[in-house]
């Protein structure tokens, strides 16, 4: 298993933000296996953690992802909508990122 520690400093909502990242990866036969976590973040949310797999199949590659993002900005009256509305929103875009890769990769 390999681990890193880095910062990053993104875009988020036209300003920049850091975070403090932990990425640990580990090979197991033919499939791989990544965990990440961000736990120190300037504005926006709390924090986030992600597990990943890429699972070999009979015709390639299986890619299954999970993430869980906390935030206390959306606390007080009508706090499930709005968690509702920033579920679909990362969804949508976690979805994106997906489909671009998945293009890049076959040479679409």
């Amino acid at each position: 298993m390999s681990e890193r520690l880095f910062w990053i400093r993104y875009a988020m909502d036209g300003r920049p933000n850091f975070s403090l990242r932990q990425r640990l990866a580990m090979p197991v036969d033919d499939a791989y296996l990544v965990a990440d976590r961000e736990y120190y973040v300037g504005f926006g949310y709390n924090e986030t953690q992600a597990v990943g797999g890429l699972l070999p199949v009979t015709d390639g590659t299986a890619v299954v992802y999970v993430n869980r993002t906390t935030t206390d900005q959306l606390g007080g009256i009508g706090a499930s909508a709005k968690q509702a509305i920033g579920r679909n929103l990362l969804a949508r875009q976690i979805g994106e990122i997906f489909e671009k890769s998945r293009a890049a990769i076959q040479g679409n």
